[in-house]
Parts: structure tokens; sequence; C-alpha cells
């Protein structure tokens, strides 16, 4: 149970995101790549340290492959995130009516 909610710590980048798409600024972009990188690749590995230490997942095939797997995809995301927002122009946001 404690892991659990551990766990979804990764996910608090979340709430920027949703932020930033309603918003669309480069500075709430940068405060949801800032937060996704903090939850997303830096806490992750601690977590899974922790986890390991506490439950023995090594000795769970599965539980190894999507833990590697789901780090590389949040990886990938935040290296094209990177270079979103080096690239981002606000002239062609979005503009509600």
């Amino acid at each position: 149970v404690r892991a659990a909610s551990r766990g979804y710590f990764v996910e608090l980048s979340n709430f920027f995101y949703n932020h930033w798409k309603t918003t669309k600024t480069r500075g709430d972009f940068r405060n949801f790549l800032l937060c996704f990188f903090f939850c997303r690749i830096v806490y992750t590995p601690i977590f899974l340290k922790r986890l390991n230490v506490n439950g023995d997942v090594t000795g769970n095939k599965f539980a190894v492959i999507a833990s590697i797997a789901f780090y590389a995809m949040n990886f990938i995301w935040f290296c094209k995130g990177t270079e979103m927002y080096f690239n981002y122009d606000e002239t062609n946001k979005h503009k509600k009516n």
C-alpha cells in the first residue's frame, strides 16, 4: 500500500500538464517540464530502488522489464519536451473564442 502511494508521486506532473494545456504559455510549459524532470526522471529510479530493497523486485522479471520500459519511455518524452521547449512559439497558440 505504501509503495502504491509513493508510486503515484510520479503523476504529479499531470497537474502542470493540464494547466499548460489551458494556457499554452512557455512559462507554464517550463513548469511542467521541470516537474516532469524531478518526478519522473529523478524520483523514479529512487522509488524503484527503494521498492527493490523492500520487496525484492529483482526476482520478478516482468516487473524489472516494465520498470525499465517505463523509465525509457519517460526519458524519451523528457527529451522531446526539452526540444519542444527550446523551439516553443507562443504566437501559434490556440486562442479561445
